[in-house]
């Protein structure tokens, strides 16, 4: 299985966020909180389109705290990390 590993960099994450929530030999990516989810699966190949993504995964926005999907026939899991306050 794939792991995609999302940080989402709002102002609000903390240095040690990184090490305490993925293991230290996946990569992890840091994004704008600017971008929407539909345009994270596209950039991460999960779905080829934003029409496609869209169809597919009914979630709109990043969702704040700790996510967890399956996405796409790969089985992929995709972990977002979007800090509060």
């Amino acid at each position: 299985m794939q792991f995609l590993n999302i940080i989402i960099h709002n102002g609000f994450i903390q240095e040690e966020d990184r090490w305490f929530l993925f293991p230290a030999a996946e990569p992890v990516t840091t994004i704008s909180p600017l971008t929407s989810l539909q345009d994270l699966l596209v950039k991460i190949g999960a779905f080829e389109s934003k029409g496609q993504a869209r169809k597919n995964f009914k979630h709109q926005t990043i969702p704040e705290g700790w996510s967890h999907f399956v996405i796409g026939k790969i089985r992929r899991e995709l972990c977002i990390w979007n800090p509060t306050e």
